[in-house]
């Protein structure tokens, strides 16, 4: 006899860092990815995007945190950063927003 298991996705939160840089620097987009209890989940894949285009992954680290070594572009302006969490089995998809500021 077969039972059926329901398998229910957890919600996750990611709060993506807002960011000040100069034209053309370097600077680190970082997130933070955690389960609905405020646990950080390690070993994750997050995408990271500059108005809407990706730029690159990172892997969250014991605390959650997952970075993304990026050229600023050399135009000043404000710019949307995301980080985007896919989802897995155990937990939904979820995303975050922020700001790069170049000046």
């Amino acid at each position: 006899r077969v039972r059926s298991i329901e398998v229910t996705q957890g919600p996750v939160k990611v709060r993506t860092y807002s960011k000040s840089v100069s034209p053309g620097g370097l600077v680190y987009l970082t997130a933070r990815l955690v389960n609905a209890s405020g646990q950080p989940l390690t070993g994750r894949t997050l995408t990271f995007k500059v108005n809407g285009v990706a730029v690159g992954t990172g892997v969250t680290n014991a605390n959650g945190v997952a970075a993304r070594r990026l050229t600023a572009p050399s135009t000043p302006g404000n710019y949307e950063v995301a980080a985007e969490f896919a989802g897995e089995e155990s937990y939904e998809a979820g995303s975050g927003a922020g700001t790069l500021t170049v000046g």
